[in-house]
């Protein structure tokens, strides 16, 4: 199951812009480093995923299962801050770490050296901690990796990818394309390295759905606020804003898409968003007219899982939210153009969840950078109609 490093760099990777770096933090990788004492008679695992909800989301499967095949285990999960809350909702997780990675810390500018210098910043922390085994779920981390081997870290998996392969002790060439089958696939060997036995048939939404726990008082301010806003009755929510620019549809749309659906079911509209988006949502909300209401920044994400659990239907561009409701079980019509589907697509029934997208591709696809402005063509390819559709199959089954 584990193989050798793998000759070539990933397609994904610019080989140029990173050569000099990679051939510098190699060195560096092999200056002597102390292994870490690991701790106590149960194994500790360190699991780090450095993305944002969505991502951290599409763990749940696979954590379920590595609780199953160890379960005397300490799973410590490391994820950035901004996606704490999610990681603290997952089953199984016995502590939550946060780190802020400098590649998806999208809140401030850093000085090209302070990534680097971080990193022992970082490998103090997991000495500390000690873990038998640390996995990194992300196949291009490069910054997690080089920080859990100068911890002196012993056993260190990773997927074959050669922006991280000089850090690591084991490789994992994964077989799967959707990551929450990858994650499982390495979160499987890690329990396999560790004397346990995870099951062997690929993890699947119908056995495997994403995993969020209740949250009793989350519920009981989502049902207030709820009720402050006049939305009692049937209601169905917008999610418009996305955390890459690139992903956006135009509000224009999300406003006609808003207007069809109310004047044919006579529903409310909750419009949701971050504080960072309420511009956004309230242009949205105020397009739709007196039916629609903006929740923009009034929510925690537990809270928001609540509107969304409680909400008949939920609407939006690929996105941690659009993944959080289709985690609490609501249907869902999830708008997709840059990103893959194949990689990222919703991970439930098809019946509860569609996908709108058009056969559109161009040299940019996978690119989410936050430099690519909104009115990318595969997202302005998709019109009014192309979601209102659906949507009224869903409601009409909700």
């Amino acid at each position: 199951m584990l193989c050798p490093p793998p000759k070539r760099r990933s397609s994904n990777e610019p080989v140029t812009a990173h050569r000099l770096r990679d051939a510098v933090l190699t060195q560096y990788a092999r200056l002597p480093v102390r292994s870490a004492e690991v701790s106590g008679p149960q194994p500790t695992i360190l699991l780090v995923r450095p993305d944002h909800i969505g991502d951290v989301l599409f763990l749940g499967p696979g954590l379920h299962r590595l609780r199953q095949s160890l379960p005397l285990a300490r799973l410590v999960l490391a994820v950035g801050p901004w996606a704490r809350a999610a990681a603290e909702h997952l089953p199984g997780i016995d502590d939550v770490m946060t780190v802020p990675f400098p590649s998806f810390d999208r809140s401030k500018r850093r000085r090209i050296w302070e990534p680097y210098a971080a990193i022992e910043d970082w490998a103090q922390a997991l000495r500390e901690l000690a873990p038998w085994l640390a996995v990194i779920l992300r196949d291009d981390d490069w910054w997690s990796a080089l920080a859990c081997q100068r911890a002196g870290i012993t056993q260190r998996l990773g997927a074959v990818h050669d922006t991280i392969a000089p850090y690591l002790s084991d490789r994992l060439e994964l077989k799967s394309v959707h990551w929450v089958q990858r994650n499982g696939e390495l979160m499987g060997a890690a329990a396999t390295m560790l004397g346990g036995t995870p099951p062997p048939a690929p993890l699947a939404p119908k056995n495997d759905p994403l995993l969020w726990t209740n949250d009793d008082r989350a519920a009981a301010e989502a049902e207030s606020l709820l009720k402050s806003l006049g939305v009692e009755s049937a209601f169905l929510c917008i999610a418009p804003g996305s955390g890459a620019p690139v992903k956006l549809w135009p509000v224009s749309r999300w406003i006609a898409v808003g207007r069809s659906l109310v004047e044919k079911y006579r529903m409310s509209v909750v419009v949701a968003g971050s504080t960072e988006e309420t511009e956004q949502v309230d242009q949205v909300a105020s397009g739709i007219g007196p039916d629609a209401t903006s929740i923009a920044g009034r929510t925690s994400l537990p809270e928001l899982a609540e509107v969304f659990r409680r909400a008949r239907l939920v609407l939006g561009p690929d996105s941690g939210p659009l993944h959080l409701a289709v985690a609490v079980g609501t249907p869902t019509i999830h708008l997709y153009g840059p990103s893959s589907v194949e990689q990222f697509g919703p991970w439930g029934d098809p019946g509860m969840h569609r996908i709108i997208r058009k056969d559109l591709h161009c040299p940019d696809c996978g690119n989410l950078s936050l430099r690519r402005p909104s009115g990318a063509g595969c997202m302005l390819a998709i019109d009014v109609d192309d979601v209102v559709g659906p949507a009224c199959e869903l409601l009409r089954t909700a």
